[in-house]
């Protein structure tokens, strides 16, 4: 009798255990997207932008103040690499619609 007891105790532990991480991380998620959501780049808050699509301005706004510095193309390693592309070969096209029966 005090073996199906103490499996019925090790399994109701680990779905506590398991419940407890989901709500730990389901909150900790939420709280993250929230941060992230509230301000965006030009100081839109998250209900004014999202109330008129602003959610794209918000995303182009942080698009746009994306800078890449073109000095890896003066690099030496970069300037080493080898072009191995093959050349696509033109190909004879086939049936205009190629689920038609055949012979249409």
């Amino acid at each position: 009798m005090r073996n199906p007891m103490k499996k019925n105790l090790i399994v109701l532990a680990a779905v506590a255990a398991i419940a407890l991480a989901a709500l730990v991380l389901s909150g900790r998620a939420t709280s993250l997207h929230a941060q992230n959501a509230s301000s965006g780049a030009d100081g839109l808050t998250a209900t004014s932008a999202s109330s008129n699509g602003g959610d794209i301005v918000i995303l182009l706004h942080q698009l746009t103040a994306i800078h890449l510095s073109h000095a890896i193309f003066d690099n030496a390693a970069f300037q080493s690499l080898k072009d191995f592309s093959v050349p696509v070969t033109p190909e004879a096209v086939s049936r205009p619609n190629p689920f038609a029966p055949i012979g249409q």
